[in-house]
């Protein structure tokens, strides 16, 4: 076979066109030559790769050596995917590495904050919260943000519910916020506040005497008056005047607006404290010696020597009337004595060694004793009885104040801190951690807004205090187990121990009317939707129906055979469901009392009951560990709903009936699909008996409560915890307000209704955990916070 380009040439010498013929003989010559010599015949139509193989024939030098860049381009590649890939898998290691870093950072700081709000640490609980939210990575707000984070760890959600939890107590009931420190002239022994409120006086150790103003912390005088210590000075009445003492042999008295010198009063022996009484009319020192010394305020003659103590006086307090003086001594005991006739009304034997500060609340009922031992101690001033011990630790009580009102008690001492307790229940509201020294005097503005602290450290510190806690508090004696809101949101019904039923107003707490009847423990309570008929049953086998608005008694249902656990309105009001002890469920018409049906399919004690939002479900929880769902309309147990491992407490449908939420005694939640009836998510958070379940009205959140102490506020659509509130003890019921706006939790002898709005949340966090730094004085440095310079 002849080569493509000579049969080319062959072929056009051929061609019966002569147009298409060689057109010379030196054409056809050209192009014998060109094959002859490895030329490209123009005869001949070259394909690419017959094209490519004659460049490659001529050119094999450049060819080898481009196929060698090639190489070593395609090696280069290689190599350096190779390392990207190794770089971009250790980059990833890095950030896992990274945002477990910062996960484990955000567990300790939550853990840190919530052990300073059990001590009640309120602002530096706040700070630690914050921080912790700052590091976590399953926070939105976080610097490390992750939406995939989860840690490695199943329950990865529960840091920053802990943290948001925290945020959410330290809203309430504290001191809030440090709104000045101011350096004094030297380390401070005594303070008073004038009556207004706008002006403290100070004596200090180098025995000076300075009045500051309140509201700007500038200084409107400092005078030397005494040329050792000044431990004592007392305010008069009036605002103008200013008593002081200490280590000298006489009581000054100077003029508040300028510190002119106005009277000098002869004394025997060091004064370590003072008083005026509410008149203006007297002064009282108490000595070193244990004297105890009446002056007449307006011209310094000396009045009767009241009884005295065996060791130095080193604090006074008059009720607010003037007609009884407290004295408290360093011979362990406290003295309420008559001013008129210096009569000894009371002698209370303190234990520990030694009483630094009395003070009597403002209806003079009461008077708290603070003593060397750190115990803060309050006794009935008629009696002499003790009615509290609050404990600061082993750090002895310096002073002591009560609000205007009453209501609460601070406290300062040797341990640095100033401390704000509930005066009724001796329960510790807030400490804060702002001076580096022993504080020596506070007390409260007449407002109750604000506290001032005066320390040997040499400042005053004024710190801003919450107006209100927002929590509304309902109580009801022996303990609530179940409640209920009206309708209309104005109602809270609760049901106890007491044997009674009870009606309270929702905006205050208080209880607007008793229903008395049961004889036993009342353990469930409905309203119904018109919110005219309340239903009540309990231990006595019985189940009431009241008229809401009178409280008259309607019906007297019987039937159960054991005690009654739940009862349940109907959506139309024209039923009511119970359950009992007796493994049964009833249906009664809720108009006539008659019984309608009997549902007898359980296998254990049946403790919750709930209809579906259209009526055409009723759900039971039994201690058989099974949810049973009946048809309403036909009574027919349609469903037995399995899955949880222990009894189950509670259940509760959604208010759009898509979900049916069930409560178990194995410290879960299953959320139930009411379409196939199928487990959507379990909810996993508490850790002990789960008692009760409620959705929120737009069906979004649900609450649960628990025998752990604990409410928690769940995301229904994933399940997440939202929010922990811990009133203090075991958690017997909980229901959403009508608006979904508060939560009410039933517990140990009481209700209590708390707010869910959360300020804290919509703020970005680095911001507010600057701004919470300012408020507490101090600044995060690491796990420690210091105390930072006036």
């Amino acid at each position: 076979e002849a080569p493509p380009e000579l049969a080319g040439i062959a072929m056009k010498c051929l061609e019966r066109d002569r147009s298409m013929r060689y057109g010379s003989a030196r054409e056809l010559a050209g192009d014998i030559t060109a094959y002859m010599t490895g030329g490209r015949v123009q005869a001949h139509s070259y394909s690419s790769w017959e094209l490519f193989r004659r460049f490659a024939a001529r050119n094999k030098a450049v060819l080898t050596a481009a196929a060698a860049i090639l190489a070593v381009i395609i090696t280069a590649l290689v190599v350096v995917s190779l390392a990207w890939r190794k770089e971009a898998d250790s980059r990833a290691r890095e950030r896992v590495a990274h945002l477990d870093s910062e996960y484990n950072l955000a567990r300790a700081h939550v853990q840190q904050a919530v052990r300073l709000v059990d001590e009640r640490q309120m602002l530096a609980a706040r700070i630690h919260a914050l921080a912790s939210l700052l590091h976590n990575p399953a926070h939105p707000g976080s610097l490390s943000a992750d939406s995939t984070f989860h840690g490695g760890d199943a329950d990865a959600d529960r840091p920053r519910m802990e943290a948001i939890s925290v945020l959410y107590r330290t809203q309430f009931r504290h001191i809030r916020s440090l709104e000045r420190s101011v350096v004094v002239s030297g380390p401070v022994l005594g303070a008073s506040l004038s009556r207004d409120g706008r002006q403290v006086a100070l004596c200090d150790q180098g025995g000076y005497l300075s009045v500051l103003n309140l509201d700007t912390g500038v200084e409107m005088f400092r005078e030397r008056v005494l040329l050792q210590r000044a431990s004592a000075v007392a305010w008069s009445p009036d605002g103008t005047r200013i008593a002081v003492g200490g280590a000298a042999d006489k009581i000054l008295i100077r003029e508040a607006r300028t510190g002119r010198a106005v009277a000098g009063i002869p004394s025997v022996g060091d004064v370590k404290s003072l008083a005026w009484s509410p008149d203006g009319r007297t002064i009282v020192s108490g000595h070193d010696s244990g004297a105890v010394r009446v002056w007449d305020a307006a011209t310094g003659a000396a009045g009767i020597v009241l009884p005295g103590h065996t060791d130095e006086v080193r604090t006074l307090s008059f009720t607010p009337d003037g007609r009884f003086l407290a004295t408290g001594s360093w011979d362990k005991t406290a003295r309420i004595i008559e001013l008129a006739g210096g009569k000894v009304r009371l002698s209370l034997a303190v234990p520990g060694q030694g009483v630094y500060a009395v003070a009597f609340s403002p209806d003079g009922r009461k008077l708290a004793t603070g003593a060397y031992d750190g115990v803060i101690r309050l006794w009935d001033t008629g009696t002499g009885a003790p009615i509290s011990e609050m404990s600061r630790g082993r750090d002895g009580v310096i002073t002591l104040a009560f609000s205007a009102d009453g209501l609460q008690l601070v406290s300062g001492g040797f341990d640095r801190s100033v401390r704000l307790w509930d005066a009724s229940t001796g329960e510790l509201v807030s400490s804060v951690e702002g001076h580096t020294d022993a504080v020596h005097a506070l007390g409260f503005t007449p407002d109750g807004r604000r506290v001032f602290s005066a320390s040997q450290d040499g400042t005053l510190q004024i710190w801003r205090t919450s107006s209100g806690d927002g929590i509304i508090r309902i109580p009801h004696p022996n303990g609530v187990y179940h409640l209920d809101f009206s309708p209309d949101g104005t109602r809270i019904v609760t049901a106890g121990w007491d044997h009674t039923v009870r009606i309270s107003d929702r905006s205050t707490g208080a209880l607007l009317r008793v229903l008395k009847g049961h004889t036993d423990g009342v353990i469930g309570v409905a309203y119904s939707p018109d919110g005219a008929r309340i239903a009540s049953c309990g231990y006595d086998r019985t189940i009431r129906i009241w008229d809401a608005a009178t409280g008259g008694l309607l019906h007297v249902l019987e039937g159960h055979e054991a005690p009654l656990t739940g009862v349940s309105f109907s959506p139309d009001g024209a039923l009511l469901a119970s359950v009992s002890h007796d493994r049964h469920g009833r249906l009664w018409d809720a108009r006539t009392g008659r019984i309608v049906h009997v549902f007898e399919d359980h296998g254990g004690f049946v403790h919750g009951v709930a209809f579906s939002p259209d009526g055409r479900w009723l759900a039971t929880a039994s201690f058989d560990r099974r949810v049973r769902v009946f048809e309403v309309a036909s009574k027919k147990l349609v469903r037995v709903l399995e899955g949880h491992t222990d009894w189950v407490s509670d259940v509760a449908f959604s208010s759009d009936g898509q979900y049916l939420l069930s409560v178990s005694k194995d410290h879960t939640g299953i959320l139930w699909s009411t379409d196939k009836w199928l487990p959507v998510r379990r909810f996993l958070g508490h850790r002990q008996w789960v008692n009760r379940v409620a959705f929120s009205p737009d069906g979004k959140r649900a609450v649960t409560g628990s025998d752990d102490g604990s409410a928690i506020v769940w995301e229904v659509g994933s399940g997440h915890p939202l929010l922990r509130i811990n009133p203090g003890s075991a958690v017997s019921d909980v229901a959403f307000d009508p608006r979904g706006r508060a939560v009410i939790l039933g517990y140990s002898g009481a209700a209590a209704l708390y707010p869910l709005a959360s300020p804290e949340l919509g703020k970005d966090v680095a911001a507010r955990l600057h701004e919470a730094e300012a408020e507490a004085g101090v600044q995060l440095d690491g796990f420690e916070l210091r105390i930072r310079a006036p």
